[in-house]
């Protein structure tokens, strides 16, 4: 086909090579290099969709036979050897049976360097995880422990727990690596994973290691041993294959054999399959199972679509296609057997790749015993399956075999199963009970049946107790159900007949066990229970009836015009004399609101880190969030008991806990989200355990009971709540927030978005029941930052008093003294903080600072209502700020809002001289100042006399300017005169070209902050301890005024 593949192989290698083949002493007779090259150039005719053949007489027969040797070499059964390549981090598949060893492969020497076999000098550390190792065993050992080390981990990765180190002094020969490991040989797994840690130096190397894969002595349970069937590539040329593509039509079969007496469970497979295009390995597989019919696959009894995991790659024999060693982690399926004989099942593998292409192959071998049959291959065409026919003769290669391994574990029928309960859910729901409103013609035959299979083998009465049947069924009227369990034999009974009467739901998570209370005497809808099936016992009705197989829950409905559907049904097989299934938190028995359930601990074991026993619930919500209250506090209970929930099995995350809620009784509470399940353990205080009666009761919850879920409340508002059936809240539980929070309690947030800082006021003084508390907080629910709180404002009740900045939200708890809880009114009022010159008294004199002014961002809708009244325009009412000055000269005024809102007036007031009050103004009657509303005025102005300007604007922060002519000096210069920096943030220098007399400096309000006699020609202002702010400077040099602006930072 004129494909080339070329090597060069050093002598080394070479002699390598002849070696491995058992052909050492043909190694000046042959070169792999000149056969590959012969290989290479011939040319494969024999390629078609069924079947490709080897090497068409191209070689010698010794040439082939060394090829041969050099290719299994190159390409042997993965599940042999496996030698780690050095410094590498891999990870293999292996089985029972397989050897592992150091990157220098088998043999080596304890006492020479450069010997074949010994690690290399790599100055490396090499890491291997093998997959499938439950135990393996070191048959030889001798690492150099001066340089070199070796690190077994039970898992994954080096992150595992560490099983084996050797000593880096002592620990070198095979003896020394058997004392340091507790005299065995052998490392066990807990996971079926063990991860080695080689570090090889560059001053020593020896054997190292040689570990056989034993598996057998560290694991199973329940008389479960490893076993597997494969047929490797070993002593073969390894030169055919069967077309087995997901996008052909063909697909190819191995057969498997299970040994009488025993079921196999499968759940690992190798295989070696081939591609023709370059490059293009297996993405995808299915694995398909079926049942012998006469010699050929018969009945599929399981199907599964999963990724091959790629182990090698190399070029084929046949260098037109390539090799891939493939491992499939399958799900682990069961193979039941039969007492007396072997029983043959078939597995059906078939690949695809990112191409598409259908020239897939399964590998296999035709010089070598098969396996039981032959392979055999299903045409789609035909819908038959087949042993494929020789290109050659057109006979039926019956001596042709695929190359796999088939691993798993092997248990005697009837042995007891895993010694363990076991749950099985049906995954034939929602399952529609007699679709259209219809009901059931007759129920000895009922068409509504749901299937649970069981895939595990054993007897009840013998292996297994039917522990548990559960049932959650969505229906109208339930009363016209009957339901039944059917077994895989046909073996029927009843479980419920009629019963629940008009209510709709009524088998809501419904558990049946042998010696449940009486399901007829029970009200629906009928809660966990667990009831006994009202046709008798489990173990009578189902004595002697092999588990393995369907089981089926029969509904009949009896009646036409009711509707519903099957959501759950499980069944639970415990071996006999297990205990109580929810012992173990795995098996946590399911409870719902409004379910009291009984039981009793005594005979358990303890899984909560004490000395008690204990029994495990479970509780999932509907969907809705609820707040549950679990309890022992109805007299059921007689021991000293403790309840904790958590939120899964590893019981690491416990959210809720309670010991002597009611007495020696115990009764909590904790938040269901509506969609998770929460793990309940019942136990004892101490060592206690003994009878006890749980109730569940459900309500819903309060709804700002979390701060993120807190109410949006604003300035102004009054509004009414409770704390009870609150919870404390954990973030904050215990905190010293002005007062201690141990109290339930809810969240309030207050967003003050005017802009205006102030003060805000929450109270609890007004129509609060309980003795409150009141903490606020800052932040956000993430990160709260306590502000302030209280106990005990007002009597019993509470309020807090604290700063706002106009722009952030603030968190109000409202909670309770000790564990007080009860209703309560929460009025929040604000408070800002009104503009500097909201009083008269403290009018801002313009004159002193300089024109034009600007009051940058006054806060108007802070500003108080006045103290008195002007004559000529009344201000009774308003809430404005004031500015005055005395005007320089005749000429005119204006004063304008540049942001107008809410309620808007200007309005200019004479003044006999800048320190009156209301009651001495009088109004400037004039036509651009009428005692009405408006967003400007202006007057004309006399020489030296005193005006008040009164400024209103209800609705909006605004800059207000004072402007016009003849009103005093406007900022002017000094020739010679400089300052700097401007802005300042510490110092301000001052120089001129004459003698300073004298530096003052006024703030926005006109005030003088600073007073400075000079007398030179340079000075200093100390302007650090001012704030932040618009200064101005009236600077004296030589008797010349000068006014200039300064910015502090």
């Amino acid at each position: 086909m004129g494909i080339t593949y070329a090597q060069n192989y050093t002598t080394a290698e070479q002699l390598e090579i002849n070696a491995a083949s058992n052909l050492g002493n043909w190694q000046q007779n042959f070169d792999i290099n000149i056969i590959q090259q012969k290989v290479n150039n011939a040319t494969y005719e024999n390629v078609g969709n069924n079947a490709i053949n080897g090497e068409n007489n191209i070689l010698t027969p010794q040439e082939s036979d060394f090829y041969s040797n050099y290719v299994y070499s190159q390409n042997r059964n993965v599940l042999a050897d496996f030698i780690p390549t050095a410094g590498a981090t891999e990870t293999f598949n292996v089985a029972t049976g397989d050897f592992f060893f150091d990157p220098g492969g088998p043999g080596g020497s304890i006492d020479t360097d450069g010997v074949p076999g010994n690690y290399p000098n790599c100055n490396c550390i090499t890491t291997t995880t093998l997959v499938g190792a439950d135990e393996v065993t070191f048959n030889d050992f001798y690492v150099f422990s001066t340089f070199d080390w070796l690190r077994i981990y039970d898992g994954a990765d080096n992150s595992a727990p560490l099983l084996f180190e050797n000593d880096l002094t002592t620990t070198i020969t095979y003896a020394d690596f058997i004392a340091a490991n507790g005299g065995s040989a052998s490392i066990v797994s807990t996971g079926g994973m063990l991860t080695f840690e080689f570090r090889s130096s560059t001053v020593v190397d020896r054997l190292g290691y040689d570990v056989e894969i034993t598996n057998g002595s560290g694991g199973g349970g329940g008389g479960a041993m490893a076993c597997n069937q494969e047929h490797t590539a070993a002593g073969s040329a390894a030169g055919s294959g069967v077309g087995s593509s997901l996008d052909s039509d063909f697909k190819t079969a191995a057969d498997i054999t299970v040994a009488a007496g025993e079921n196999f469970t499968i759940d690992a497979i190798t295989a070696s399959f081939l591609t023709f295009a370059p490059s293009d390995p297996p993405v995808n597989a299915t694995v398909t199972y079926y049942e012998d019919a006469a010699g050929f696959p018969g009945t599929m009894i399981g199907t599964e679509t999963l990724v091959p995991t790629i182990v090698s790659a190399m070029p084929w024999v046949n260098p037109v296609a390539d090799v891939y060693e493939t491992s499939l982690a399958i799900t682990p399926f069961t193979f039941v057997g039969d007492m007396a004989a072997d029983t043959k099942y078939w597995i059906e593998i078939a690949m695809g790749t990112a191409t598409a292409q259908g020239t897939v192959f399964w590998e296999g071998t035709t010089d070598t015993t098969i396996q039981g049959e032959p392979a055999v291959q299903f045409d789609a065409t035909t819908g038959n399956w087949t042993v494929p026919l020789n290109g050659t003769t057109g006979l039926p290669q019956d001596n042709q075999e695929v190359i796999y391994n088939f691993s798993g574990d092997c248990e005697a029928i009837g042995g007891g199963g895993s010694g363990d309960c076991f749950i099985t859910d049906s995954t034939a729901v929602p399952f529609e009970i007699d679709p259209g409103g219809t009901q059931t013609a007759d129920c000895a035959v009922a068409p509504n049946l749901v299937p649970v299979t069981i895939t595990e083998t054993g007897i009840i009465g013998t292996d297994y107790d039917l522990q548990t049947v559960t049932v959650d069924i969505e229906h109208t009227f339930s009363g016209d159900l009957d339901l039944s369990l059917v077994a895989p034999d046909g073996t029927t009974l009843d479980l419920a007949l009629s019963l629940g009467g008009g209510t709709d739901d009524a088998y809501n998570g419904t558990q049946f066990q042998d010696g449940g209370a009486d399901i007829s005497a029970a009200t629906a809808p009928f809660g966990v229970g667990p009831y006994e099936a009202t046709g008798g016992a489990f173990s009578v009705a189902f004595a002697g009836v092999s588990i393995a197989g369907d089981w089926q829950l029969q509904v009949c409905d009896g009646a036409g015009g009711d509707t519903g559907q099957v959501l759950q049904f499980s069944i639970e097989f415990c071996p006999p004399g297990a205990g109580p299934t929810n012992d173990e938190c795995d098996f946590a028995i399911n409870v719902e609101c409004g379910d009291v359930v009984t039981g009793d601990t005594s005979d358990d074991t303890d899984s909560g880190g004490n000395a008690a026993p204990d029994e495990f619930f479970k509780f999932t919500g509907d969907g809705v969030a609820q707040d549950v209250t679990i309890s022992l506090c109805d007299g059921g209970t007689a021991y000293d008991s403790l309840l904790r929930v958590f939120t899964d099995c590893t019981l690491t995350t416990e959210i809720a806990s309670n010991d002597d809620s009611c007495g020696l009784q115990s009764e909590l509470e904790f938040e269901s989200d509506g969609v998770s399940t929460y793990y309940i353990m019942v136990e004892g205080f101490g060592s206690n355990s003994g009878a006890f009666s749980l109730a569940v009761t459900c309500a819903s919850p309060v709804e700002n009971d979390l701060c993120e879920n807190a109410i949006e409340i604003d300035c102004g508002a009054s509004v009414t709540g409770t704390t009870i059936a609150a919870t404390i809240d954990n973030d904050v539980a215990g905190a010293n927030c002005g007062t201690d929070i141990t109290a339930p309690g809810v969240w309030y947030a207050f967003t003050d978005s005017s802009g205006l800082p102030g003060t805000a006021l929450a109270t609890l003084c007004n129509g609060t029941d309980y003795d409150s508390k009141i903490s606020v907080f800052s932040g956000d629910c993430s990160a709260l930052v306590c502000i302030d709180g209280n106990d005990d404002d007002c009597g019993l009740q509470s309020s807090v008093t604290f700063p706002t900045d106009g722009a952030s939200t603030y968190y109000i708890l409202v909670h309770g003294f000790g564990a007080n809880t009860g209703n309560f009114t929460l009025d929040v009022t604000c408070m800002p903080t009104p503009p500097p010159n909201d009083m008269i008294a403290n009018s801002i004199d313009v004159d002193e600072i300089g024109f034009p002014y600007t009051d940058p961002a006054v806060a108007m809708p802070a500003a108080t209502l006045e103290a008195g009244d002007p004559a000529g325009c009344s201000i009774n009412g308003s809430a404005g700020v004031w500015y005055n000055f005395v005007a320089g000269g005749s000429g005119t005024a204006t004063a304008s809002i540049t942001s107008p809102g809410g309620a808007s007036a200007v309005i200019f007031y004479t003044a006999p001289d800048e320190n009156a009050s209301e009651t001495d103004l009088v109004h400037v009657d004039q036509f651009n100042n009428q005692c009405v509303g408006g967003t400007s005025a202006s007057i004309n102005t006399l020489a030296g006399q005193a005006y008040y300007v009164f400024v209103v604007n209800t609705g909006a922060i605004t800059d207000i300017v004072i402007d016009g002519t003849l009103l005093g000096t406007n900022e002017n210069t000094i020739e010679g005169f400089a300052f700097y920096p401007n802005p300042a943030n510490d110092q301000l220098n001052v120089t001129a070209k004459d003698t300073i007399d004298s530096l003052i400096l006024f703030n926005v309000l006109g005030q003088k902050v600073i007073d400075q006699n000079v007398g030179a020609t340079s000075s200093q202002l100390d302007v650090s301890s001012l704030p932040t702010g618009t200064y101005i400077m009236k600077v004296s040099v030589n008797g010349e005024i000068g006014t200039y602006k300064v910015i502090k930072q």
